[in-house]
């Protein structure tokens, strides 16, 4: 064993800084992993009066015995800061001789936040009015903050976790629990994210000196799920459904209308025909509204033109559409797609999805089909539709008579 983890506190008198009256200093000096610290008791003794056999003044005199209890005391004061040091288990302040000193004296910096104050710290900044966070973008942070929690105490049972700990190992480990658990690839990245952007936070707080994830990709990043929409036939299926219960009528309406204008649920909850229909000079109905999802990177908004089922559906119930809340919605296309045996479930994005991919079988090319939606090409291209083989033997297959050995392969 080259040396001893166990921490000495031994007196010395510093016979190299003398006094006129030959008194020297007495000093504590800590002894800990082969480094001392050395610690000035603002006491002084002469060799005579000092005992070092014993670690304290000789003699009996009330003074004396006074002295003695406050070398006691310092003692005991820096054995405490040592297991202090210990039991707080700081990356950044090891249980070290000057950190021993340090704890003792009061020097030492105030302890770095643990990973989940920074969290709730991060959730409390963008959840202030200034950063103008819709309200589900905000119920989602408090989600991913939650999950966070529950894996730091409940998996790790690391409450006291501190952020600078953090290693991109902890984030792998995240995204396995959360796969675990259930969550797809999907949210797994967006939680992940969520831990990326809270040590991103400390860093420009200045809590931490760098972001350990900055640039760090899940490896749930890599599969991306083709775009998924409903069937042309099964689409008809739900025009011609009659349901016992008015309202799944309602929401079977309510789904077409999405289908029919491409809104997702949050623009249709927002849906005003009042102010939101407008006419051109031909008189066709256009809808004219800003996504809430988009009102800052797009506030010029968009404008889909109103098909003649989607005007349909408006006269049906008198330009006031039936409205319900998402969880409802969602309940009830269970029902729906269970009762009709769609071949996928019924969503909100299911609608939004069917209509764009609806409109490129059509031929209408992505731009325009992005500025109906509101959306980017790019965005339409990679989450709502996809070109599918009809379109491209439309196109493709026409031109076929005219290539080189057309003749010879008729013949």
């Amino acid at each position: 064993m080259l040396y001893s983890y166990k921490m000495t506190l031994r007196f010395h008198l510093r016979y190299d800084r003398p006094d006129a009256d030959e008194r020297y200093p007495i000093t504590l000096r800590i002894t800990l992993l082969k480094q001392r610290a050395v610690v000035d008791c603002e006491m002084r003794a002469s060799e005579k009066e000092w005992d070092q056999k014993t670690q304290s003044l000789r003699g009996n005199a009330q003074a004396t015995k006074l002295a003695n209890a406050r070398l006691l005391e310092l003692k005991a004061k820096h054995q405490a800061a040592y297991f202090d040091l210990l039991r707080q288990e700081r990356p950044d302040l090891p249980a070290t001789a000057a950190n021993v000193k340090a704890q003792a004296s009061g020097a030492l910096p105030t302890a770095p936040p643990t990973l989940l104050e920074l969290s709730q710290q991060y959730l409390l900044y963008v959840r202030r009015p200034a950063q103008d966070k819709e309200g589900n973008t905000v119920r989602s942070f408090i989600t991913r903050a939650r999950a966070l929690d529950q894996w730091v105490r409940g998996e790790l049972r690391k409450p006291n976790l501190l952020a600078l700990e953090i290693t991109q190992r902890h984030a792998r480990h995240y995204e396995q629990h959360l796969l675990a658990a259930g969550k797809d690839p999907s949210t797994v990245r967006r939680y992940v994210a969520w831990l990326r952007q809270v040590l991103g936070y400390a860093v420009s707080e200045e809590q931490l000196g760098h972001n350990i994830l900055l640039g760090y990709k899940s490896a749930q990043g890599a599969a991306k799920p083709a775009p998924t929409f409903l069937p042309a036939k099964e689409v008809e299926l739900l025009w011609q459904a009659q349901f016992v219960q008015p309202h799944i009528n309602r929401a079977v309406d309510a789904w077409l209308f999405c289908y029919e204008t491409g809104l997702i649920w949050a623009d249709y909850e927002n849906f005003d025909p009042s102010h939101h229909l407008h006419k051109d000079e031909s008189g066709q109905p256009w809808i004219r509204m800003v996504r809430q999802k988009m009102k800052k990177r797009k506030p010029e908004g968009f404008s889909v033109p109103v098909t003649p089922r989607a005007t349909l559906l408006l006269e049906r119930y008198r330009y006031h559409l039936p409205k319900f809340n998402n969880s409802n919605g969602n309940k009830y296309f269970k029902l729906i797609s269970k009762e009709l045996g769609l071949s996928i479930p019924l969503t909100w994005k299911i609608a939004r999805s069917s209509f764009a991919q609806y409109w490129t079988d059509k031929g209408v090319d992505s731009e325009t089909i992005a500025g109906m939606m509101g959306d980017t090409e790019a965005v339409v291209k990679k989450h709502y539709a996809r070109i599918r083989e009809a379109r491209i033997g439309a196109k493709v297959l026409p031109m076929f008579n005219n290539l080189p050995g057309a003749e010879e392969s008729a013949a």
